[in-house]
């Protein structure tokens, strides 16, 4: 069965090659470019991962992560940060907020898919150590 990722981010081009690089790797891809949109997609939707920037119109990602984190319909869908916050900001926030792993903007695209076939092999939540070792 092919895995779902949702991209929420507000930048086109950004989503354009994440999107590109995910269908290489043979994941099924949607996006959103604002929040709002995004969480409503993300409860429809249900995909296996979630990729969210954080600085999104309409309502911010810290905000999107924390209402799929607190949502027991959606709680269990891997979130992954992607921001230009520096990392140790970003680690920093992901822990907040309760986001599964975090990877800094501009992201190397192999990092990307390789993080997200390990949160798709894993069942339960990874640790904040394991999350910032594949962040890097």
């Amino acid at each position: 069965m092919t895995k779902h990722v949702l991209i929420i981010e507000d930048q086109p081009s950004l989503v354009l090659i994440l999107r590109m690089q995910l269908e290489m790797k043979g994941y099924r891809v949607t996006f959103s470019l604002n929040g709002e949109d995004g969480l409503r997609k993300a409860r429809e939707q249900k995909p296996d991962v979630v990729l969210l920037d954080l600085g999104l119109p309409r309502m911010s990602g810290m905000i999107v992560c924390r209402h799929l984190k607190d949502d027991p319909l959606t709680r269990q869908m891997r979130v992954i940060i992607v921001s230009g916050v520096p990392a140790n900001e970003l680690e920093a926030m992901r822990t907040t907020i309760g986001a599964d792993a975090c990877i800094s903007k501009p992201h190397d695209g192999r990092k990307l898919a390789g993080l997200i076939t390990t949160m798709l092999e894993h069942q339960p939540p990874l640790s904040a150590e394991a999350s910032l070792n594949a962040s890097h």
